[in-house]
């Protein structure tokens, strides 16, 4: 099979040898063509010449007739044999120049640029190499250019889910350092204030951790899914209730087990109370239905807006967050961003 392989690979480099080949013999051929037909005609046509016009020729004279026609002759051949060989080559050299004028095209426009194909030799695999290589350049650049973007993405959404655990850890310790100055706390207070802090400190180092992990989908086995989400949940609305009227049904959600990233869940879970305290009026309740939706899980929120709420970047790296989530599930994100309410539909993993 190699030697196939290599007998073909030695043939297909001998193309252009045989096109120069070819046009020699066609030139030659052209050539004493040209030569032959001058030789037989002339003669005849000078004798004739001579015949009609009473011109008697001594034999000298013919001698050097026949000389001049054959010299002639030849002269003419070899002239019309380098015009020939000179045309044919120059159209195969002309593409040699299309190649360079292509590479330099390729410099020029940062090697989005493609060589024209022309016939199939030697030059022609040169152009499509060159095609080739320059079409792998733009798909590297392209490649990067994206690993630039999710880098960035993944920084930017990181940063965005490390304020949310933050923010809590600020207020918490503010609530707690009010109710110190006022002596109104007692040690189990005390306790719970301290653990919420440390949970939400956990969950900042672990979102730093993703950051520098370059944010892997890391799924465990869960045996009672249910009960995870009922934590995620109640976290939730411990975080809400002071500001807020949470209505919050689980009845449609069953008992599952599954995989599942335990710290991609609650990010969802922060980005969707983040949301809420950014952008939800507070005279208005805050709905969460978690149940099922075409065989996935579904967690639903939805909440009317202020009136002077406007969705800035904040809130669409969020979101970009909680739709790269629910990819790793295959699932997907919906939302209804109206004049009044804001509602978001998100379907993560397959429950059987």
């Amino acid at each position: 099979m190699k030697s196939v392989l290599k007998e073909t690979g030695r043939q297909a480099n001998q193309k252009l040898s045989r096109e120069i080949l070819l046009i020699f013999l066609i030139s030659v051929a052209t050539g004493l063509a040209t030569y032959f037909f001058l030789l037989s005609m002339a003669g005849p046509i000078v004798w004739n010449y001579c015949e009609e016009n009473h011109i008697v020729l001594t034999e000298m004279q013919q001698i050097d007739i026949d000389y001049f026609i054959q010299n002639g002759s030849l002269l003419i051949a070899v002239l019309l044999f380098l015009l020939v060989f000179l045309i044919l080559m120059g159209r195969k050299l002309s593409y040699l120049q299309t190649i360079l004028n292509g590479i330099d095209a390729l410099r020029i426009h940062h090697m989005d640029y493609s060589i024209p194909i022309e016939g199939d030799n030697e030059f022609t695999e040169l152009a499509r190499s060159i095609n080739y290589l320059s079409k792998t350049e733009r798909e590297l650049d392209e490649k990067e250019k994206q690993l630039k973007q999710e880098r960035e993405l993944l920084i930017r959404a990181l940063s965005h889910d490390i304020r949310t655990p933050l923010t809590s850890i600020r207020s918490y310790s503010e609530l707690m350092a009010g109710k110190l100055e006022c002596g109104d706390i007692n040690g189990e207070e005390l306790k719970e204030y301290v653990s919420l802090m440390r949970r939400k400190a956990d969950q900042m180092k672990e979102l730093t951790d993703q950051l520098l992990e370059n944010n892997r989908h890391r799924p465990e086995q869960i045996e009672d899914g249910k009960f995870l989400v009922e934590q995620l949940v109640l976290e939730w609305e411990e975080l809400l209730e002071d500001r807020y009227d949470c209505n919050i049904d689980l009845t449609e959600c069953p008992t599952f087990a599954a995989e599942i990233d335990i710290r991609g869940f609650q990010r969802i879970f922060d980005n969707l109370h983040s949301n809420i305290e950014k952008y939800a009026d507070e005279n208005a309740p805050v709905e969460l239905i978690i149940g099922v939706t075409d065989g996935r899980l579904c967690i639903r929120q939805k909440n009317k807006k202020k009136k002077d709420a406007v969705y800035v970047e904040s809130h669409q790296i969020g979101l970009l967050s909680i739709k790269s989530i629910a990819g790793n599930y295959g699932g997907s994100v919906i939302v209804r961003n109206e004049e009044e309410t804001f509602e978001i539909r998100i379907l993560l993993l397959e429950i059987s």
